[in-house]
């Protein structure tokens, strides 16, 4: 079978071989609509986290297994107690460091 290019963009320089759908024969591009990222995952935006730890409710009702820090300013915040049903603990390097904390399942 013959390479099918995707794009005549020479920047994406992509080829698929053989057919890009066997079972329909089809060999023409494939476009779509733009796609639309949303997160499944509540987000906590602007937290401050202090250099005392400090607590956080983050309103999910059950023990999140998994939660993730973004930093929104200069410096380090970490985990410094296990999370419960209501609430996570962290610790900063400082006062006042800022945060977003993806919360996961």
């Amino acid at each position: 079978m013959a390479n099918t290019e995707i794009t005549s963009d020479p920047q994406y320089q992509a080829k698929v071989l053989g057919q890009l759908l066997s079972a329909t024969n089809q060999t023409a591009p494939l476009h779509g609509a733009a796609a639309v990222v949303t997160s499944t995952h509540p987000i906590l935006s602007n937290r401050t986290v202090n250099g005392t730890q400090t607590t956080i409710a983050h309103g999910l009702g059950y023990t999140p297994k998994i939660y993730s820090i973004v930093m929104r300013s200069a410096g380090t915040i970490w985990y410094s107690a296990a999370a419960d049903a209501t609430n996570i603990y962290l610790t900063a390097d400082t006062a006042a460091r800022v945060c977003d904390i993806i919360l996961g399942f």
